[in-house]
């Protein structure tokens, strides 16, 4: 599955124009390239990011738009409070952006961006600091622990295929604190019981409020006390 999103960012800046996306407003939040000459609605908060080949980031269409999952992620995060503190996990960050707005819309304090490949995670950096938020991000490579990670994020977003994400969800129950919130996409109905049984015994799903757009679902949890035993995190990382 991670190869096939590998070929598929490929696929989409070989198409002429793709590696843009037309300006998006959420709210009070605005996403635009960063060589985009057009200029933010007043009052509201700017995001203006860089794409490159990792990154997952646009459709492939006449005029390329940000996929409807970044979408319906960047609508969960611009619905949340403006509280200014805690950590935020951007867990296959791709481009950074889900990090990058929680930091902008004042829902976190801090970011931890991370990706399995280095290319993303680089641009990740770079658009961290195109935002001047490079102090209060850390663009890291994650590869499965196999040690129980100290949980420090106040609140998780993961936009990823449904193989990857559920594969991963052992690691980010171990990386959040109880009472963390989680957002999760990428994923359509027929994948939504797979994810259910990954993060369910870890996480408050809110299933009854998963939210659908053009296909692919949104799913907001909390996480439970429930511990991530080693012998689980050991599975996961050799899986």
């Amino acid at each position: 599955a991670m190869a096939d999103r590998r070929i598929a960012a490929l696929v989409l800046c070989l198409l002429p124009g793709t590696r843009s996306f037309a300006p998006v407003r959420c709210g009070r939040l605005w996403v635009a390239p960063a060589k985009c000459a057009e200029l933010p609605p007043h009052g509201v908060v700017e995001v203006r990011l860089e794409v490159d080949d990792f990154t997952f980031l646009a459709t492939a269409e006449t005029t390329p738009r940000l996929h409807t999952t970044t979408r319906s992620m960047l609508e969960w995060l611009e619905q949340r409070a403006p509280i200014g503190r805690g950590t935020c996990l951007d867990y296959g960050c791709g481009s950074g952006i889900l990090g990058i707005a929680a930091l902008r819309l004042g829902v976190a304090a801090e970011a931890i961006l991370t990706d399995i490949h280095e290319g993303a995670v680089d641009c990740a950096g770079a658009n961290a600091a195109r935002n001047g938020l490079a102090d209060r991000c850390a663009a890291v490579t994650n590869l499965p622990a196999i040690v129980p990670p100290v949980p420090n994020a106040d609140l998780c977003v993961a936009n990823m295929l449904a193989g990857p994400l559920c594969s991963v969800a052992l690691d980010i129950a171990g990386r959040v604190r109880d009472g963390a919130d989680i957002g999760l996409t990428g994923f359509r109905r027929s994948e939504l019981a797979s994810v259910i049984y990954a993060y369910g015994p870890y996480f408050e799903l809110d299933i009854e409020g998963a939210v659908e757009r053009e296909g692919w679902l949104r799913l907001s949890g909390i996480r439970r006390a429930a511990l991530v035993s080693i012998d689980s995190l050991s599975d996961s990382a050799v899986m």
